[in-house]
Parts: C-alpha cells; sequence; structure tokens
C-alpha cells in the first residue's frame, strides 16, 4: 500500500478491485493472457496472428460468437421453417375446405326443412331456438303435462 503496509488475502483482492475496478481474477487472467498474447503473436504465422490479437483486444469472445453463427447454417433452419410453415398452410387450408363443406351441408338441410337464406342467421338462428321452445312449453301446458325449464341457447 502507498503508506508501507501490506495486505493478503481477501483485503488484497478488495484493495485492487477498488484500485483496478477489476477483480484480482480478472486482472490476473488479463495479464497472463496479454503475455501468451504478445509470445503467440511474436512466434505464430501471419495467417494465425488473428487470433492472437482477436484475445489481446479481448475480441475473442465475439469472434467465437460468430463463428458458431457461421457453422449453425442459418438458412437451412429458415427453410426447415419455411416448409414446415407451407405444410401447415395445407392442413389449415384443408381443415376450412372440410368445415366449409359441412357448413354447405348443413345449409342444405336448413332450405330443404323451409328456411329462407336469410333465416341462416345467428340472430334468426337464435329466435327460431326461443320460439321452439315456447312451442314446446306451450303444447305440454295444453296437454296438462308439467315439464322441465328448458332455456333456449344463447349462442
Amino acid at each position: 500500500m502507498p503508506n508501507g503496509t501490506e495486505k493478503e488475502g481477501g483485503e488484497a483482492d478488495q484493495e485492487l478491485s477498488k484500485l483496478l475496478c477489476v477483480s484480482f481474477k480478472d486482472f490476473a487472467t488479463t495479464v497472463y493472457q496479454h503475455q501468451e498474447t504478445i509470445h503467440d503473436f511474436v512466434i505464430q504465422k501471419p495467417n494465425e496472428q488473428s487470433d492472437a490479437m482477436d484475445c489481446l483486444l479481448g475480441l475473442s469472445d465475439y469472434r467465437n460468437i460468430l463463428d458458431g453463427i457461421k457453422k449453425f447454417d442459418v438458412s437451412k433452419v429458415q427453410r426447415e421453417l419455411a416448409k414446415e410453415f407451407n405444410e401447415f398452410q395445407v392442413s389449415v387450408q384443408q381443415a376450412i375446405k372440410i368445415r366449409q363443406k359441412d357448413l354447405d351441408d348443413k345449409r342444405g338441410k336448413a332450405k330443404e326443412r323451409g328456411l329462407s337464406e336469410e333465416e341462416l342467421n345467428e340472430n334468426k338462428l337464435l329466435e327460431l331456438a326461443e320460439s321452439t321452445v315456447k312451442d314446446i312449453s306451450n303444447f305440454a301446458r295444453l296437454l296438462g303435462l308439467t315439464t322441465t325449464a328448458i332455456s333456449p341457447p344463447s349462442d
């Protein structure tokens, strides 16, 4: 320390952290890496020096991330996702066709039973259901039958 005292262990780590704004571990790693990097930079062939330079500048992690992205083959994943999406679209279209056919069949049956196209909407059908429930209740009452309460559908 500036006053001549020495610190060891945890106290030394804390003091070094205060002075350098980094932990002792990071400081030691940086010193070691710089020695290794300078050594590698001097000894290695020119085409291998970029790794040493990246290490010296602290860019190794970023280079590793970029290398991982390049190796990942994003375009292959995009093609697979596009293929799956297209298959999903086809299955949805098939389901829509099936539902539309069912709906058309039901409309045809309703028309055969006397309903007009204007009556084939939700509001009119709910009115008809309510009317039918009332008619059944009135009919049962005329016959002297007691019926359980039936509520018309709400949707």
